[in-house]
């Protein structure tokens, strides 16, 4: 234990018996000792109020000064602090008609609340106290002391002037009135009704050191005796689980609260950490300017070379370049964050021009026709009402099922978190681990797709992979979609039920005689050459394909199917009498056929297949692709959800933010990392399907009105980039507000 707190230990228990040594004067205030008792005023408290008491002491001044000489004097100080002489003269005390003291100054800051203080001082505020002194008072003039000279004007922690005198304790009526105050100030009176309130005019440093006062003073109070003001300032530290300097310091805080009800020991205002940039608003705004001008990827050490300009330490009161550690600090203030670069959606051909085209004009208004028959979902998950004039019908519900497929990862587990300074690296497994994919259907009405008891589910498990289960084929998207309408048909046929996929070529592939321009020759084929038509693979009575000897699947050429002109009527690719019998006749006479007579003239086609926008008749083979029957030519998919009574929509290419279900694979993946790490399958997907079920209904149903706040977005003509603002901004809303371009260019966010 340090010396000194042993001594204060000691203090306070051998106190009484000490009282008879001599005193060791100290060098201010809080270095007192306790006098001899011969010289120690009386403890008894008197019996009459502070008014009467000093009228009596008025009425006998000289007999009060012979015999309580020292009492006198520090009721008649104001600060607290001895006179220049041990015992001062008699002074005649004035009385007071209502007070015993005359009221202070009003207050210059915050006023304290309105509530009864004793008669010994009137508090009127907290930061600012008046004047010390009292017009009506004597001046007492404290020994020079020249080491601590005194200040102009006193502050919250002045404190009595160190004179190297003994200096007294206060007498018991002066700490009980003072404890009075305290006790007044932490619990002032309510406005209304009874009970008493709280101190509210401070930090929670100042209201602990004034719970500390008002236990020394009440612990003192009851000692009636001022030889135990030291023991009962260590015995209050004590019970604060302090030591002795914070004793010290609780006397002192003390006797600033006896000489000023105004002085609480209250902390300076921090002021040595405040920023060089708080106080120089344009070095903030021309550091901001000067890092903007570095470009993306801007430094600390930036501001290091920026700030090393010798006039630029002059203009600012720098006597020598900021640091490093300096400018990081500046850089925060500058609110920037070291941190990945946050990434948005994909643009990579999300503005293109046949994308853009896909989706004003074909999947925009195939969504807009069934959407007033869907449910519309607020932002707690709840089902918006349809309104009564509604003008779509409304004899069937449609319910959306957006389809998708994503693989998860056995190594895919969080990279930032919280690591302790102690953590050592660890060896960790090489690559991403076994894959698992899943391809699953999600609608804002139902969640997954499965039945309502569970028992039977559309989800599929994928291991991909040469060595495993192979990859996902066309045949397996048509088992898929299988699976989802037998479930549906069961357990869901009051509803009409759309399918949404996206634009992959698994999804839109067509059938092996489907009219495509994409290979066709211009001309009609010439004798001797091979001849056209589509490649497909043979198949077995079982549908299986069949290989031949080389291990190879056999494939075989057959004829393309026919065209349809405008009037509906079936169009041959091949030539059908005549000495080319069966030639394929070739894009230029398939166009004079329908009405191209210059198609013989245009080329073959551009470059690569580049035509340049808008450019559709630029040459033979983008003006065939462009005909009716040759570019909405039906997928196998589709055929195959026709047939059984179930429509299919297809999301543009690139558009993921339209897909809600491409959220869902963000927050199963994100639940899925926190699953303990481990290599094994059956961990793996055990920990995948968790995480796809820890996916609430609520937040399927936000993902849904996102995905129709973009739809909503595009129909106003806003690209991807103010699509994805005003998508954020209008986080809430499933539909845009009406001026949301005007609000696009207040904000000055553009289309590129």
């Amino acid at each position: 234990m340090p010396k000194r707190s042993l001594r204060a230990r000691a203090s306070i228990e051998n106190l009484g018996s000490n009282a008879r040594k001599k005193p060791r004067l100290g060098s201010g205030p809080d270095k007192e000792n306790i006098p001899p008792s011969s010289s120690e005023p009386s403890p008894e408290t008197p019996a009459e109020s502070p008014i009467e008491v000093l009228d009596k002491k008025r009425q006998q001044a000289v007999k009060v000064y012979e015999n309580f000489g020292r009492a006198v004097a520090e009721l008649i100080q104001p600060t607290g602090g001895p006179s220049s002489a041990p015992f001062p003269p008699p002074v005649n005390v004035p009385s007071h008609p209502t007070s015993s003291v005359p009221p202070l100054p009003a207050p210059t800051v915050t006023d304290l609340p309105s509530h009864s203080f004793s008669a010994a001082a009137q508090p009127t505020q907290v930061l600012q106290p008046p004047a010390p002194s009292r017009p009506d008072a004597p001046e007492v003039v404290p020994a020079p002391n020249t080491a601590h000279p005194q200040p102009d004007s006193p502050s919250l922690s002045t404190s009595p002037p160190k004179s190297g005198k003994y200096v007294p304790p206060p007498t018991i009526s002066e700490a009980r009135l003072a404890l009075a105050d305290m006790k007044a100030l932490l619990c002032p009176p309510r406005k209304k009704g009874r009970g008493a309130g709280h101190f509210t005019l401070g930090d929670d440093r100042l209201l602990t050191r004034m719970h500390m006062i008002r236990m020394f003073l009440s612990k003192y109070v009851k000692a009636a005796n001022t030889r135990f003001w030291a023991a009962k300032s260590f015995e209050t530290a004590e019970a604060w689980d302090k030591k002795a300097h914070t004793a010290e310091a609780l006397r002192r805080w003390t006797r600033n609260f006896l000489a000023d009800r105004h002085n609480l020991p209250a902390t300076p205002e921090n002021t040595w950490t405040k920023s060089h940039l708080d106080d120089h608003p344009d070095l903030k705004a021309e550091i901001a300017e000067h890092l903007q001008s570095v470009g993306k990827y801007v430094r600390a050490l930036d501001i290091v070379h920026f700030m090393a300009d010798p006039e630029r330490l002059k203009k600012y009161e720098l006597k020598k370049p900021v640091s490093l550690s300096t400018a990081q600090r500046w850089m925060y203030a500058l609110d920037y964050r070291w941190t990945k670069t946050p990434s948005g959606q994909f643009v990579d051909g999300h503005e293109r021009a046949d994308v853009v085209d896909y989706r004003q004009t074909s999947f925009l208004p195939k969504m807009a026709e069934t959407d007033g028959n869907a449910r519309q979902w607020d932002k707690e998950g709840q089902e918006i009402p349809i309104p009564d004039d509604a003008p779509h019908p409304r004899e069937q519900r449609v319910v959306y099922w957006w389809h998708d497929e994503s693989v998860f990862y056995a190594h895919d587990r969080r990279v930032r978190r919280w690591v302790h300074k102690s953590e050592k690296a660890v060896p960790r497994k090489k690559g991403e681990g076994a894959s698992l994919m899943v391809a699953d259907f999600v609608s804002a009405e139902y969640g997954w797709l499965r039945s309502p008891d569970g028992t039977e589910s559309a989800r599929v498990l994928f291991r991909p992979g040469a060595n495993r289960d192979g990859y996902f084929t066309h045949e397996d998207i048509l088992n898929h979609a299988t699976t989802a309408m037998d479930i549906l048909s069961r357990h869901y046929p009051n509803e009409r039920h759309i399918f949404i996929f996206d634009n992959a070529p698994t999804h839109l592939k067509r059938a092996a005689d489907a009219l495509s321009a994409r290979h066709m020759p211009k001309n009609p084929t010439a004798p001797g050459k091979p001849f056209f038509g589509v490649e497909t693979t043979v198949r077995g009575d079982d549908g299986q394909p069949i290989h031949g000897p080389n291990g190879k699947v056999l494939k075989i050429k057959i004829r393309m199917q026919n065209a349809t002109f405008a009037d509906g009527t079936p169009q041959s690719l091949y030539f059908e009498e005549g000495p080319q019998a069966g030639v394929f006749k070739g894009m230029a006479v398939l166009l004079e056929e329908r009405g191209f007579t210059q198609a013989r003239r245009l080329r073959f086609e551009c470059p690569g297949f580049k035509c340049p926008p808008p450019a559709l008749d630029c040459c033979c083979r983008r003006l065939l692709f462009n005909q009716p029957d040759f570019r909405d030519v039906e997928s196998l998919l589709e055929m195959h959800c026709k047939s059984r009574g179930f429509s299919i929509i297809f999301l543009p290419k690139f558009h993921c933010e339209l897909n809600c279900i491409e959220q869902c694979w963000g927050y199963a993946k994100r639940v899925y990392r926190q699953a303990p790490p481990s290599s094994s399958e059956a961990d793996l997907e055990r920990n995948v399907i968790q995480a796809l079920d820890a996916i609430p209904l609520i937040s399927i149903r936000r993902f849904y009105t996102r995905a129709h706040r973009f739809m909503d977005a595009y129909r106003r003509g806003l690209t991807g980039k103010q699509a994805a603002w005003a998508a954020k901004k209008y986080h809430s809303h499933r539909v845009l507000p009406n001026d949301i371009l005007e609000e696009l260019d207040r904000e000055g966010v553009t289309r590129n």
